[in-house]
């Protein structure tokens, strides 16, 4: 927790604050407009409810600031509500974490130009702008532990709802029959094509559920564009397309130097079956008993 303000410069510190109070919504369209121009993934959005909700949000910094510097703290408790929304928000927005930091990082230099503004270059006002600026760094530790703490949870359950969802589509394929029009929305809708060639990847490894995400992980990077990766029972199923240029021994090759990788950086050793091409979701039954049987004659 930051020190409270000192005694001798606490009343122009508080001078500073109203000033910074009084010229609350100027600071926080600056700070928007800063985020909206530094920040690539803020930039590219076009929709002008968003540029709205970014300033409503660096009001209620501003305001936040403020009120919690009065007291000489950072904010706590349910004072960090409004950031934890905005990171869960974020989340399923699927913007990433690094560019919400950034932004937040913004608003605190935002903020600090607007303390150097008010306080002058007396030495008294710049002894208060000093414990100010120590102010805004116990601000931004807070509400950024706060936001990625929100933002972590919700794309973990996020990600556990995907992986559920791609799980009960894959039973479905795997247990054979012409998949539907829904069955095939849904694929698209999980990454998953529907009218492409592919083949099936089954690999199977010893140990518990971080190996078997360590495995998972692996088998995505054979095909970071598209990965479609599934942890099911006792083993790992991956449905990877064929490209023009990337055919069964490019496909395999990849594979191949993923494992290898796995095995020099985490020591875990996997073995992997790999189908011949199918054409479609009907034929993924079928790849997934021919990768099941090529496993049974896989190496390490």
């Amino acid at each position: 927790m930051a020190a409270p303000l000192g005694t001798l410069h606490k009343q122009l510190a508080l001078a500073v604050l109203d000033q910074l109070e009084a010229n609350a919504e100027a600071i926080a369209r600056r700070m928007a407009l800063a985020a909206r121009e530094e920040v690539e993934e803020y930039a590219g959005v076009v929709d002008p409810a968003f540029a709205a909700e970014v300033l409503a949000h660096a009001s209620e910094h501003v305001a936040t600031f403020v009120r919690t510097s009065r007291a000489g703290r950072p904010p706590e408790g349910e004072e960090l509500d409004f950031v934890r929304s905005r990171g869960a928000q974020r989340a399923r927005e699927l913007m990433p974490l690094d560019a919400l930091l950034e932004s937040y990082l913004i608003g605190q230099r935002t903020v600090w130009e607007a303390i150097v503004e008010a306080a002058g270059d007396s030495p008294d006002g710049m002894r208060a702008g000093q414990e100010l600026t120590a102010l805004t760094f116990g601000y931004t530790h807070a509400i950024n532990v706060a936001v990625a703490e929100a933002y972590l949870r919700e794309s973990n359950a996020l990600a556990t709802e995907a992986e559920r969802s791609r799980r009960d589509l894959l039973d479905r394929l795997l247990s054979g029959g012409d998949p539907g029009a829904e069955e095939a929305r849904r694929a698209e809708a999980l990454g998953l094509r529907s009218d492409a060639e592919q083949v099936v990847v089954v690999a199977r490894v010893a140990g518990g559920e971080e190996v078997t995400r360590l495995v998972v992980r692996a088998l995505a990077r054979a095909d970071p564009e598209r990965p479609f990766v599934v942890p099911r029972h006792d083993e790992v199923v991956a449905i990877l397309p064929v490209y023009v240029r990337r055919g069964p021994p490019e496909i395999r090759g990849a594979l191949e130097r993923a494992l290898e990788t796995l095995a020099r950086t985490h020591g875990v050793v996997a073995r992997a079956g790999v189908s011949s091409v199918c054409s479609g979701l009907s034929e993924l039954a079928r790849g997934y008993g021919e990768a099941g049987r090529a496993l049974r004659h896989a190496g390490a």
